[in-house]
């Protein structure tokens, strides 16, 4: 009896270092004399042992979201993920994915914090993810400018808002000479004003005509006709956030513009900027334009909710876009 105690001493042990204490109890000691009740005792507690290690398992929660699979494929009875594990899980999603747009837009995100999964899930926590805002994530990032300068995010930011409302002055500049000078179109290069004919490009200022060969103004002066396209929606998102300022709504307003820029960003990056240049022309030729009401009047959600039926969005990803919606306060049609 001496022998076997010994030998399920040194099996019980092994079976602790492997998966720890799993009983609660100490482990028997040896007795000086070794009775066969002793040695059925310490049976009962190996196999007590062996028992409770394999609940463990059978109840162990894969690391991976969702069911547990065994290695034959066969699906373990797992607890099922919480409400707020889910919420969880989808609120990271969208902030990782906003994330990764600015990535494919030159920002520099290792500034940007992604709050840790906390053990114990509540509403409180996972406002750390939906506060992220476009706005504090380009707080957080940073952008390397052509001259080797790093400045935050929102300075840039700000640098293209600016450009675009240059671009937009000078568009409405370059109409107004048009309407003038009886031209179709009038461009600017190199600080001179050209009206376009069949054959000629016309000096607004001395009347010289010059040949339109080489062809400067095709290939040398304008940005691609999908930027130029894309430039003015969002000049026209600037120009009804530059009127609001200083008001009392301009901070929800700048969300709703906020939400919609970044919509634009995640289309531009899925699609191609051609066809979201297609999209926006043959909305807007179908009378879905930004007018007064979307952005001031509470239809904001109705007017991107018809302009994304022009795009093949499928339904998480829409998922995704209503969840910015809701963060932005449009519950509402």
């Amino acid at each position: 009896w001496d022998n076997e105690f010994e030998k399920l001493l040194k099996s019980i042990s092994e079976l602790e270092k492997k998966t720890g204490k799993t009983t609660g109890y100490k482990t028997p000691a040896k007795p000086k004399k070794v009775t066969k009740s002793a040695l059925k005792k310490l049976k009962a507690f190996r196999k007590n042992i062996i028992n409770q290690t394999k609940t463990n398992v059978k109840h162990t929660t894969s690391p991976n979201v969702g069911a547990n699979y065994s290695s034959s494929g066969a699906k373990n009875n797992t607890k099922k993920q919480t409400k707020m594990q889910k919420e969880w899980a989808k609120q990271e999603k969208n902030l990782r994915r906003r994330i990764k747009n600015l990535t494919d837009k030159g920002y520099d995100v290792t500034g940007i914090k992604i709050p840790e999964k906390p053990l114990i899930i509540t509403k409180k926590r996972i406002s750390q993810l939906t506060e992220l805002t476009r706005k504090k994530l380009l707080e957080q990032a940073t952008y390397t400018l052509p001259s080797g300068e790093v400045i935050s995010g929102l300075e840039y930011d700000k640098q293209l808002r600016s450009e675009r409302a240059k671009k937009s002055a000078e568009e409405r500049k370059l109409k107004k000479l048009a309407d003038e000078y009886n031209f179709d179109e009038v461009v600017n290069k190199d600080g001179k004003y050209y009206g376009i004919t069949d054959d000629f490009y016309v000096d607004i200022e001395t009347g010289e005509a010059i040949p339109k060969e080489p062809k400067w103004y095709d290939d040398a002066f304008f940005d691609s006709w999908a930027d130029k396209v894309i430039d003015n929606f969002k000049i026209v998102l600037d120009e009804r956030l530059y009127y609001t300022k200083g008001n009392k709504g301009f901070a929800e307003i700048r969300s709703h513009i906020d939400v919609i820029l970044e919509i634009l960003d995640d289309l531009e990056r899925t699609h191609t900027k051609e066809v979201l240049a297609n999209m926006i022309m043959l909305a807007q030729t179908d009378g879905l334009q930004l007018t007064y009401e979307v952005i001031y009047g509470g239809q904001g959600l109705r007017f991107m909710s018809d302009f994304l039926k022009y795009f093949d969005v499928a339904k998480d990803k829409m998922r995704e876009y209503e969840n910015l919606f809701e963060q932005a306060g449009w519950n509402e049609y």
